[in-house]
């Protein structure tokens, strides 16, 4: 367990790193608010971040992973 918090703990302060040289990109802003959602389970910090990503072109459906937006893509297709 303590691997797990080191890693995650790694992995926001590389986040962090990466977001002060290109604070605007919004797919690394989507990236950033699921590790939020995700590994940190800090729902207020990731709606600050998918708003901030929405804003800077990162709010698309096919990088949220929402399957019901990306399944309007496969018309046509199953839906697993």
């Amino acid at each position: 367990m303590r691997a797990m918090d080191e890693a995650a703990e790694t992995a926001h302060q590389v986040y962090k790193r990466v977001l002060e040289r290109y604070p605007s990109n919004g797919k690394l802003l989507r990236c950033y608010g699921k590790f939020l959602e995700d590994v940190r389970n800090d729902p207020v910090a990731a709606s600050r971040a998918y708003t901030e990503a929405a804003r800077n072109g990162g709010g698309d459906g096919l990088l949220s992973l929402d399957l019901q937006v990306c399944a309007m893509w496969a018309v046509g297709r199953p839906i697993f």
